[in-house]
């Protein structure tokens, strides 16, 4: 008969793994009736006015941009607003910004629409205001956005969105601070977005 062999228990502490809290960025879909409207208005877009921004200035070949109708402008205000709250009571990014000794209101900048055809591209840069948001009306099969921000230790980390037709209405909501980038795309589809910021009103 083999004897039992007894063994002490060995008490050990439980190692966690932290992750230090960061902001994000919301991502959604418009409204089926909001991007139908923004799809006809996109289509003939090239017709209409170009929307200088500071982008365009510095970087004149990597897409045009073009303005949107007062209509659609203000049924896509009315989206965004439900957004700012949700993403107030997740992150509370305005809250850490200790700048201001009083609430001061949102306002809407000038959105804009983006048309990027073949190896067109938008370089890394940053927006104005607080709070910036992107959505994607027409989609080439294969395309790529990306989000570049310092880790902990100062590597950079990059958040890849990668985008088909299927994503067509995606909408994301993030800090207008956040450097961002679209990759240049390969075909003859054009790829077609709406940007805008928002920022503190003064008035």
């Amino acid at each position: 008969m083999k004897e039992k062999i007894k063994s002490d228990n060995v008490r050990t502490n439980q190692a966690l793994a932290i992750s230090p809290s960061n902001y994000g960025y919301i991502k959604t879909s418009l409204p089926k009736q909001l991007l139908k409207s923004l799809k006809k208005e996109c289509s003939v877009v090239e017709k209409g006015n170009r929307f200088i921004t500071g982008l365009t200035e510095s970087y004149p070949y990597t897409s045009n941009h073009y303005e949107i109708t007062d209509e659609s402008r203000e049924s896509l205000f009315k989206f965004v607003r439900e957004l700012i709250e949700i993403y107030e009571h997740n992150f509370d990014y305005i809250g850490s910004i200790k700048v201001l000794d009083k609430s001061i209101p949102y306002v809407f900048g000038q959105p804009w629409i983006n048309v990027q055809k073949n190896y067109q591209y938008i370089p890394v840069h940053v927006h104005d205001g607080v709070y910036s948001y992107t959505c994607w009306i027409d989609l080439p099969p294969n395309s790529l956005f990306e989000f570049l921000y310092p880790s902990v230790v100062g590597t950079p980390i990059r958040e890849a969105i990668e985008l088909t037709p299927e994503d067509e209405g995606d909408f994301i909501f993030f800090p207008a601070g956040l450097q961002h980038t679209v990759h240049p795309f390969e075909g003859d589809n054009k790829r077609i977005s709406i940007s805008g910021n928002i920022l503190l009103g003064t008035e």
